[in-house]
């Protein structure tokens, strides 16, 4: 019975387990970080004043030699070198370093002496069988000698191991030390060890004796184990043949432990082994030994076996006393705990120890010890923290004594939940706990103790959130959390032991309780409340196993009050009011019943915070008064305050502002009356605030000075720099400037007065609230150097978490405002925040920093510094094993990627930071992150992993029940839905957007509601609901005006004007535009900036007003060179190249465009420059530079491909396409077509798809491949209805009807060929009159003439070849009537000519001529040559007819002979499309064209950077009439190169 007994069956650790506990143990070391190295001095520091209550001079004087035991720094005490020499032991440094240091420790203690031994707890120390308490006890030198003897054992030096080892034996003989001479008496047993006789046995040995350097074995672990053995070796009969045995059962066993990797395990093993091997030896030295070892170990109570102890003598009744307690501490009994646990103790200690026996049991003594400490610790009424501080101190001596590591890890672990209990630093504080419990942690870990651990884990985080660390609490309670399930999951396979099961699940929901604890402090109210719930559901489950849960219901019940008081909070902070008015009701009910008072307060106080949350004053202060009033009963002066300042509120809250102050006024009385002079000052600082609610600033600064000089008198630093900082609150909430002023002064004159009295503490806090008022000020250069001064009298009075504190409390994420981040002020104090860093190791406050660095370098436009920064920051982080922050420098690095366009680095990282956040727990994170990923899939155009993480985003919205995050994903995924295009996808963002703005209204967020407004208007238009577009449209920029957020009023505007400039309406365009663009240019918002100014631009060609247009790009774009904004610039000229384009100016075109480019490179923006260079394309091909034109195409396509923009790559394509169609390579033309369909397709942009076969068809008709060109036309058809695209799917009607009129003339004319007579009646004209009726209703009711017109021509002609001459005729006049109508003299003329065609197909030879004579004149009046020529040609053809008609009487039949029909007027002798020029394309490309060179060449322009190409303009505006005339084209083609090929 060595140390409490653990509930849990023992389950032997596994490698997993191994590198767990490894883990935890780097946990626990650090959680010291805080700590000062040096132990804290046991009186109060000089400069401290009566900062804190002095500490009971034996509490602190004991609790310091402690923690000065635990230091394993300096030279100049044998404790500590010993100390060092063991950890260089067990860790393995080498055996050189040890023997030095254990040797420096002999010869250390031999020349000074050394420090005394602490004598056995309760004992007189004249009594045997303890130590001497005289200094000149051999306990450290006889320590040092087998220190000595451990550092020869480990080279096998078994002589001079056993040399050392017997001078200690003897120096302990010679002086009665009897727990010297155990230790030295295992110390010669190791040495035996390696002198055996057998290979078998030494290999034993050595295994052994290596492992138990490995675990650090003490002489108690060892005589333990040995003890063990011998009882083995005693049961298996005592005899050779029975070593036999035991020696094959011990090898089995260690083979077993070795496949197990239980160290522990194969050590007892071993240890049989070779008390098997000692006897078959027949070893006789090595064996007396062993029995003195363990004779001597039983009489001083190193070996504590239970099994052993008979009938009712005392260590029976002792031991039964203590299991007595134990099991009634597991059910909650603590009272009665505590009385079992002190009668074992009174045993212990008076029958035991008496005259008649002297007898120590220190082991179960001190398990008795510890039950007491558990069971005064766990008392209702409190009070009890010194009492279970000495059983614990009692404890640990005890256990060091005995080298019990396990039981000094218990002892160390309830000394550090002592110092955590004690109010006002008693017994210790936080900081004291963090380092009891590290060195606890790693006891726990040596001898592989994971409840223990468990336990420990959950002291260690409330310690850190006593020290307000949350980040680091967190990590503790989710390591906590980790490691009792593992252990719940080990028992529940075994069924024999359900109390195991329930006292496991009890720790797993205690450390639920911790992790929620810690996450409410670090603002995760949604994962604290989560956490908390699942708390409470363990403990109601477990109440409601009443059988399983039977002797621990009263232990439940208060672990559930205390869960219900988390669970409040929790819903107060995520603002469920309600559900907390009814936890909180039912708390206060239930503790007010069972007597709890601290609790019922507890919960009072909670009741009213509900009520102020709730706007209930009445109700708030009703609550808060009795809260107030229990704690007075209670005498905690903490707490009265909390709830007196809540009563004020509440009074406040009423408007009840004279009350608020009586009450503040009475308190003061009350205190004053008492001669509380402390609490007087307290409740000044109550009144001090109720001023400054009452806007009486000077008053509040006034009282807080007062409250500040009464602590002053009483020496209460922190008191008097509480009260300074109310004082400069009050000045910092005034309205006027001066107030600042005001604030500083009372910083400076409280700096002084600290000064004065020679308060380094005063003067280091002072300063701290002097930096804060500067960071108000908006100085923080100031504020970091301040810093840095109080910093160093944080590390001159050695208060190493002031030091932090300081550090985290200015130097943070908030240091440098964001309007003062391109400002030089912020990096000069970003760089002095650095050092102060750097000065005070401070890790974490150097990536903060570097964080800060990163924000800045942004806001200069240093995006490649900025990355570094943020990579120094990583790599901080991952240092520090921060997964949060490592996480959040991971995502802004992603957005600063994705703004690159460097979308697999940004991909990489937004997936690194979204595992980070998982690994975190962090849901929130972990969503914004998959976010960010999601918008590199959208923006690399892989819609398909962009909608793909959005749905798993949306579940983790929903998960989370965050209403504006989920509007803001639905609003996300619309744009998605509306880049890849189609009708259905149309549909889908339709509903999608409907969701997002019922969400979002539901948040009252009118940003999320008006972006939701503005992708439903999109929808719609994509849908083909004009109307609906524009009525949603106008609703989002009224909800934007309501909002009055700029970035929300731009977005309305912008899909406003999107939509009114794609139904035509180019002057609501215009003004939603220019208003977005005013907007954006304020904000500074460049992409919003160019998107308004192309609308602009596009509203001004729609309403033929392309000057306007260009005045517009051309103010854009000298405002950005007078800003030095390239960015905005560049988009400015493209902007100038696109007016330049509609109004046929190319040369001016490729200049801006190739100045845009240059732009763009040096931004390396590589997505935007290729669209330049796209446009470039039309250019160069509107200029006739065709080769030029196609390089450009190749260049566009390659940069798109580098930045994998798929989307880009199609849009390449298409302009390679133009340009060689414009060469008359169709075959390469249609290769290039086809890539982009395939594209399109694989991205799933139907719209691009549809465009891309429409194109397919075009190029087959008009590589006269008529077959394929129905089919292609066709495919496009049926895709653009799909997508409800009306406006195309017109148009490839129309492509349809003409590739069907073109194989039905491409038939005929083969058919002619060969001879054959015209028999049958092809489908083909039929097909084309279907196609061609569809083109023109759908034209029709898009109000579209012109296209009506074409139309109509080829219907005409699909009539006459139908043959449908009737129609034919009525088609045609329509034609004529609607050309005049629309005043088209072009189509007019065309009209005349094909209803000449149809009159003389009806054999009206008369009335053709006169319509072929019209249609002559007309296109002689327009110039146009070919439709002179053709009308001529046909009205040869009409006389002749004519001729024949007349010479030989002909009635039947026009244009033949002997039965034939000639039908000139139709498809084949007025062939195709009769309104343009001879040809639509231009050249074909040079066969033995040379790649260009394009690192010496502009792109665009194809010369040299530096050298004027194209005409020489003075300016790139010169322009005198608009649109562009005759005369000023042909001016400008006289001034360019010659066209090549062309």
């Amino acid at each position: 019975m060595g140390s409490p007994p653990s509930d849990d069956p023992p389950v032997p650790f596994s490698a997993s387990s191994s590198i767990h506990l490894l883990l935890l143990q780097g946990q626990l070391a650090a959680s010291t970080g805080a700590v000062p190295k040096s132990a804290p001095e046991a009186q109060p520091r000089p400069d401290d004043g009566a900062s804190r209550k002095v500490q009971a001079p034996s509490a602190a004087a004991e609790l310091s030699a402690v923690l000065a035991s635990l230091n394993s720094e300096g030279s100049d005490d044998c404790r500590v070198l010993l100390r060092r020499a063991s950890a260089s032991r067990q860790f393995g440094e080498g055996v050189e370093e040890e023997l030095r240091l254990a040797e420096d420790a002999l010869d250390l203690y031999r020349a000074e002496g050394g420090p005394q031994c602490p004598g056995t707890p309760g004992r007189p120390a004249q009594s045997s069988g303890g130590a001497s308490s005289s200094t000149s006890s051999p306990y450290w030198e006889a320590t040092a000698l087998c220190a000595v003897a451990e550092a020869h054992l480990g080279i096998e030096d078994h002589r001079a191991a056993l040399e050392s080892a017997e001078e200690a034996l003897a120096l302990c003989r010679s002086a009665s030390f009897r727990l010297g001479e155990a230790e030295a008496l295992a110390t010669v047993l190791k040495a035996h060890f390696l002198s055996a006789a057998s290979d078998g046995a030494k290999q034993v040995a050595r295994e052994l004796l290596t492992l138990l350097r490995e675990l650090g074995a003490t002489w108690g672990e060892v005589a333990s184990m040995m003890d063990e053995a011998d009882k083995r070796f005693a049961e298996a009969g005592g005899s050779q043949s029975a070593a036999s045995v035991l020696l094959g059962q011990a090898d089995e066993g260690a083979a077993a432990a070795r496949d197990a990797e239980s160290r522990w395990d194969l050590a007892r093993e071993l240890c049989t082994a070779l008390r098997g091997h000692l006897v078959l030896e027949g070893r006789q030295k090595p064996l007396r030994v062993l029995e003195e070892l363990l004779s001597l170990s039983r009489d001083i109570g190193a070996i504590w076996n239970e099994d052993g102890l008979q009938g009712d003598s005392p260590e029976a009744r002792a031991a039964a006393q203590t299991r007595s307690a134990e099991a009634q501490l597991a059910a909650g009994m603590s009272k009665e705990a505590r009385k079992s646990a002190a009668s074992a103790l009174r045993i212990f200690r008076e029958e035991l120890r008496g005259p008649a026996r002297h007898v120590v049991c220190r082991r179960g003594e001190a398990c008795a010890l510890l039950a007491l400490a558990r069971a005064a610790l766990a008392s209702p009424l409190g009070g009890r923290e010194s009492e279970a501080f000495s059983a614990a101190m009692d404890a640990l001596t005890l256990c060091r004594q005995v080298g019990d590591r396990k039981g000094e890890g218990f002892a160390l672990h309830m000394l550090a939940e002592t110092c955590l209990t004690s109010r006002e630093g008693a017994q210790g504080g936080a900081e004291d706990a963090l380092q009891l419990g590290s060195e606890a942690g790693r006891l726990f870990c040596d001898v592989e103790e994971r409840r223990g651990v468990a336990a420990l884990l959950g002291t260690i985080s409330r310690a850190h959130l006593a020290l307000d660390a949350p980040e680091e609490a967190m990590a503790a309670a989710r390591d906590a959390l980790a490691t009792f399930r593992e252990l719940a999951g080990q028992s529940s396979q075994s069924d024999d032991q359900p109390a195991a099961s329930v006292s496991l699940v009890m720790d797993e929901a205690s450390a639920l309780l911790s992790l929620a604890s810690a996450q409410m402090a670090l603002g995760q109210t949604a994962a604290g409340q989560s956490s908390a719930a699942e708390s409470l559901a363990l403990v109601r489950g477990l109440l409601d196993r009443a059988s399983e849960a039977e002797g621990v219901t009263e232990r439940l019940r208060s672990m559930e009050g205390d869960v219900l008081l988390v669970a409040v909070k929790a819903q107060i902070a995520c603002g469920q009011l309600d559900q907390a008015l009814q936890k909180a009701t039912e708390a206060h009910e239930r503790f007010r019943s069972e007597g709890e008072t601290a609790k019922e307060a507890a919960a009072l106080k909670l009741l009213a915070s509900v009520h102020l949350a709730k706007k209930e004053p009445k109700a708030a202060r009703a609550a808060a008064q009795q809260a107030l009033e229990l704690l007075q009963e209670l005498h905690d002066s903490a707490g009265e305050k909390d709830a007196l300042q809540m009563v004020v509120s509440a009074e406040l809250m009423g408007a009840d502002t004279g009350t608020a102050m009586q009450t503040a006024k009475n308190a003061v009385e009350r205190f004053k009356n008492e001669g509380d002079r402390r609490n007087e000052a307290l409740a000044l600082q109550t009144v001090a605030r109720t001023h400054i609610a009452k806007q009486e600033f000077l008053r509040a600064a006034r009282v807080a000075k007062d409250a500040q000089k009464i602590l002053g008198q009483l020496r209460d630093t922190e008191g008097e720099i509480e009260m300074l900082q109310t004082a400069v609150d009050a000045h910092l909430a005034r309205p006027e400037a001066e107030g600042k002023e005001d604030a500083l002064q009372a910083a400076t004159e409280g700096l002084a007065d600290f000064r004065k009295t020679s308060n380094l503490r005063g003067q280091a806090l002072a300063l701290v609230i002097l930096a804060k008022v500067y960071i108000v000020m908006e100085d923080p250069e100031t504020a970091a150097h301040i810093v840095r001064d109080a910093t160093g009298l944080f590390r001159d009075i050695g208060d190493r978490k002031g030091e932090m504190d300081t550090i985290r409390s200015i130097i943070n994420a908030d240091l440098i405002p964001p309007h003062l981040e391109s400002n030089d002020i912020a990096l000069r104090a970003v760089k002095a925040a650095l050092a102060v860093c750097h000065q005070a190791e401070d890790k974490k406050g150097q990536a903060v920093m570097l964080r800060c660095t990163f924000r800045i370098l942004l806001a200069r436009e240093k995006p490649e510094r900025a990355l570094q920064a943020a990579d120094e920051a990583i790599k901080i982080f991952r240092e520090l094993e921060d997964k949060r922050g490592e996480a959040e420098m991971q995502q802004l690095t992603a957005q600063v990627l994705l703004g690159r366009e460097e979308y697999r680095r940004a991909l990489l990282a937004s997936q690194a930071s979204a595992e980070l956040f998982r690994e975190a727990g962090d849901r929130a994170g972990e969503m914004s992150a998959m976010q960010t990923a999601m918008d590199v899939h959208a923006a690399r155009g892989d819609h398909a992993m962009a909608l793909q993480t959005s749905e798993e985003v949306l579940s983790m919205c929903r998960t989370l029940q965050d209403p504006a995050s989920e509007a803001n994903l639905l609003q996300r995924m619309c744009e998605v839905y509306l880049e890849q295009g189609g009708k259905d996808n149309a549909e889908v963002v339709a509903r999608t957007a409907k969701q997002a703005h019922s969400l979002a209204r539901a948040a009252n967020d009118l940003t999320a509601e008006t972006s939701a407004l503005a992708a439903l208007a999109r929808s719609h238009l994509a849908a083909s609901r004009p109307q609906e577009a524009v009525e949603v449209a106008r609703e989002a920029v009224r909800c934007a005006n309501d909002s009055g957020e700029r970035r929300s009023q731009i977005t309305a505007l912008q899909a406003f004007g999107d939509v009114s400039l794609k139904l035509g309406h180019a002057f609501d365009a215009l003004e939603a535009a220019s208003e977005a663009m005013e907007y954006a240019r304020f904000e500074g918002l460049v992409a919003q900036e160019a998107a308004a100014l192309s609308t602009v631009v596009a509203a001004r060609l729609q309403n033929a007003e392309p000057s306007e247009g260009l005045r517009a790009a051309k103010e854009a774009h000298d405002r950005a060179k007078r800003l030095g904004n390239i960015r905005s610039e560049a988009a400015a000229l493209q902007a100038v190249a696109s007016v330049c384009l509609h109004i046929k100016a190319p040369a001016e075109a490729i200049q801006a465009l190739d100045t845009a480019q240059s732009h763009y490179k040096k931004l390396k923006d590589r997505k935007k420059e290729a669209a330049v260079v796209g446009a470039a394309v039309q250019a160069q091909l509107l200029a006739g530079d065709a080769t030029q034109a196609l390089r450009a195409a190749k260049e566009a396509r390659a940069m798109s491909r580098e930045i994998r923009d798929r989307k880009g790559e199609a849009e390449a394509l298409d302009a390679a396409c133009q340009v060689h169609m414009a060469m008359k390579d169709f075959n390469e033309a249609l290769d290039c077509a086809k890539s982009m369909a395939v594209i399109f397709e694989e991205i799933g942009d139907d719209a691009g798809a549809a465009k891309s076969r429409f194109m397919v068809a075009t190029l087959y008709l008009s590589k006269n491949d008529a077959r394929a060109a129905v089919d292609a036309s066709e495919d496009a058809v049926v895709a653009y209805r799909n997508i409800g695209d009306q406006q195309a799917e017109a148009k490839a009607q129309h492509l349809a009807a003409q590739a069907y009129m073109q194989r039905y003339h491409d038939d005929e004319a083969s058919r002619r060929e060969r001879g054959m007579a015209r028999q049958h009646v092809s489908q083909d004209p039929k097909e084309a009159v279907r196609a061609a009726l569809r083109a023109r209703a759908l034209f029709r009711q898009l109000g579209n003439v012109a296209s009506e017109l074409e139309v109509l021509e080829t219907l005409s002609r699909a009539l006459i070849a139908k043959p449908d001459l009737r129609e034919g005729m009525k088609t045609a006049e329509e034609y004529m009537m609607l050309a005049k109508k629309s005043r088209d003299k072009l189509a007019e003329a065309n009209a005349n000519l094909i209803l000449s065609s149809a009159l003389a197909n009806d054999q009206k030879i008369v009335q053709a001529l006169r319509s072929a004579e019209v249609a002559r004149t007309m296109f002689r009046d327009l110039g146009h040559a070919d439709g002179t020529k053709e009308c001529e040609r046909f009205l040869n053809i009409l006389n002749q007819a004519a001729k024949e008609m007349g010479n030989q009487r002909m009635a039947s039949g026009y244009g033949g002979s002997g039965g034939g029909q000639i039908a000139p007027g139709g498809w084949g002798a007025l062939g195709g499309d009769r309104r343009g020029a001879v040809g639509r394309f231009g050249q074909r490309q040079e066969q033995n064209e040379k790649p260009p060179d394009h690192n010496s060449a502009s792109l665009i322009t194809g010369q040299r950077r530096g050298v004027r190409a194209g005409p020489e303009t003075a300016t790139l505006y010169n322009r005198k009439a608009f649109p562009w005339t005759p005369q000023q084209a042909d001016k400008a083609s006289a001034a360019s190169p010659p066209a090549q090929g062309i």
